[in-house]
């Protein structure tokens, strides 16, 4: 038997990201570094929130900064897979490009190709 192909995302995607007051439709940036997707506070905020789970120390060049962790939904729009609930850190994403960081929790299943964006397509 034939394994289903994978699909192709880009590096930017639009996602839904669903909390517990709304759903919001938003850019996300793929990050197959990233071990745990990551939501900006702001749009959590805007979305609601059950809480945080649990929490994570993240390192970044020198300094470590402690992260709440939060279940969230997110739907990759162009795949027709439905939504995903992952674990989610929560950080300010307001410098960054996309209030949602892919992480490869969320990637596993997919390939990703950086000359993508908001764009996508099956393998063959």
């Amino acid at each position: 038997m034939t394994e289903p192909a994978k699909p192709v995302v880009g590096r930017l995607e639009t996602v839904a990201v669903s909390g517990t007051d709304a759903t919001e439709t938003v850019v996300a940036k793929a990050d197959t570094g990233a071990d745990r997707t990551t939501i900006d506070e702001t749009l959590l905020e805007r979305i609601g929130s059950t809480g945080a789970i649990d929490d994570v120390t993240v390192r970044s060049g020198g300094s470590a900064e402690s992260r709440d962790i939060v279940a969230i939904s997110v739907d990759v729009r162009s795949v027709d897979r439905g939504p995903r609930v992952v674990l989610a850190d929560v950080d300010d994403r307001q410098p960054y490009t996309g209030e949602v960081l892919l992480g490869s929790d969320l990637l596993d299943g997919f390939y990703v190709d950086c000359e993508l964006q908001n764009t996508t397509v099956n393998a063959d």
